[in-house]
């Protein structure tokens, strides 16, 4: 007669485990990504905040960064870093390391805005 080992039942038992405790994270995310979806969709902004005093440096800093130029600036920052980023890629894969240096400085400052 042949005697199962008790690894093997354990290892099983983990195993069943494991794949029942994925199944349903992965049940769950779907139900939670299309409660996800629907409340994004619905979603509004309970209140803007804008600085009471027309005169203080707080309004000016809040007209400043939601003015659109301002939400351009920024997309065209985050472009560029992108860029850069790709750009040192490359240089590291060609094996061009007096390049990284300059690309090291216009990723700190596309970074810093």
């Amino acid at each position: 007669m042949y005697v199962v080992p008790a690894y093997n039942v354990t290892a099983a038992f983990y195993f069943l485990s494991f794949l029942l405790t994925y199944l349903l994270t992965c049940l769950l995310a779907c139900l939670m990504q299309k409660q996800c979806i629907d409340f994004a969709i619905n979603a509004h902004p309970a209140c803007r905040y804008m600085p009471k005093n027309k005169h203080s440096v707080k309004f000016r800093v809040w007209k400043l960064v939601v003015s659109t130029p301002f939400e351009y600036f920024i997309m065209v920052m985050i472009a560029m870093n992108t860029i850069i980023l790709m750009m040192k890629v490359m240089y590291v894969l060609f094996h061009q390391s007096y390049r990284l240096q300059q690309l090291d400085c216009l990723s700190v400052l596309c970074q810093f805005t």
